[in-house]
């Protein structure tokens, strides 16, 4: 897929769908950027990033390890467990996590083929406004469960709570304008032609 400028595809869907998969597989078959927003605030949460002492502030330091760095295992039992903790915690990051993906955006739409927004709450936090398309990348619940347990070390508890602050199935497929289905068993090969098919359409359409 060949073009001047590249195309900007917001990756989203709940935790264990496989949006890193989807986003390696893109990678696959054009030049592309991965901006993973969530990676992006990690980095600027951590000691002397620009959120750091915003939510500091706002959490306290028992959130803080004895390096001074914030705990994200305690940050994140917090506000998954609280909506408006989790709003909170938000409405102190999203701002700079947006301004960071447009800088990347900006600086590599005429290096790259493609360039990949990859969140699990790209239309909440307001990030579809820097796509061109969003592709929902669906897997079902038990599924989803089953691979958070055996990938991330996630307790029944912990799943039961990260799913209960996520989006419906309905919710992402209305914000969307392309579903990919990726369940356990499918064949790369198969999904890689799938994307590299899309792919060429929306240059094709542009």
């Amino acid at each position: 897929m060949k073009q001047n400028k590249a195309v900007v595809i917001g990756i989203t869907g709940p935790a264990g769908s496989g949006k890193s998969y989807i986003c390696r597989l893109i990678g696959e078959v054009a030049d592309t950027l991965v901006i993973d927003t969530d990676s992006v605030a990690k980095e600027q949460m951590k000691k002397g990033g620009i959120s750091y002492k915003k939510v500091v502030d706002a959490f306290g330091k028992d959130i803080l390890l004895k390096s001074g760095e914030i705990d994200r295992a305690k940050l994140s039992a917090i506000v998954f467990n609280d909506a408006e903790k989790l709003k909170l915690l938000n409405s102190l990051t999203h701002p700079e996590v947006i301004k960071e993906s447009q800088r990347l955006i900006r600086e590599n739409r005429g290096r790259k083929e493609v360039i990949v927004l990859e969140s699990a709450i790209l239309v909440a936090a307001n990030c579809h406004k820097m796509c061109d398309h969003v592709w929902y990348v669906y897997t079902p619940q038990k599924m989803r469960a089953d691979r958070l347990k055996t990938t991330r070390g996630y307790s029944d508890e912990k799943i039961k709570s990260v799913m209960r602050s996520q989006n419906t199935d309905r919710y992402f497929r209305a914000t969307s304008d392309a579903v990919i289905v990726n369940k356990d068993g499918d064949r790369p090969e198969a999904v890689k032609k799938i994307i590299l098919n899309k792919l060429k359409k929306m240059a094709k359409n542009k």
